[in-house]
């Protein structure tokens, strides 16, 4: 997802000469909070299993308790992250966002917002 978005966000960057400014920024603006976010949960997935993995070969007591430590806060961020990710990335944001691409792109399914949930 994070990897689809960012290529969404090239082609807004590539096509914003031909898109009304007003369009790009109301659609920018989502997907840049959105690959934000996915790089904070990433982040901090990638530091926990790097961590676990050192933790995991270490026989130094000391070094595993501030390993031990280390996690353990990776952790609450990856679910903090998570929990953003919740808040931003919900169903009427993904509508809204359909919506906005269908008019920006001129489609005329985009002021019909039953014919828009129903292709959800």
């Amino acid at each position: 997802m994070r990897i689809a978005g960012k290529r969404l966000r090239y082609a807004l960057e590539i096509f914003a000469g031909v898109l009304p400014r007003a369009s790009i920024e109301r659609l920018y603006r989502p997907l840049q909070a959105l690959q934000n976010v996915l790089g904070e949960v990433n982040d901090h997935a990638s530091a926990i299993e790097r961590f676990s993995n050192w933790r995991r070969w270490s026989i130094d007591q000391a070094l595993n308790a501030e390993l031990d430590r280390i996690i353990a806060e990776e952790r609450r961020g990856l679910d903090e992250a998570r929990q953003k990710f919740r808040e931003i990335w919900t169903s009427e944001t993904v509508a809204a966002l359909r919506d906005d691409f269908r008019q920006s792109l001129g489609d005329e399914r985009a002021t019909d917002g039953d014919a828009c949930a129903e292709s959800a």
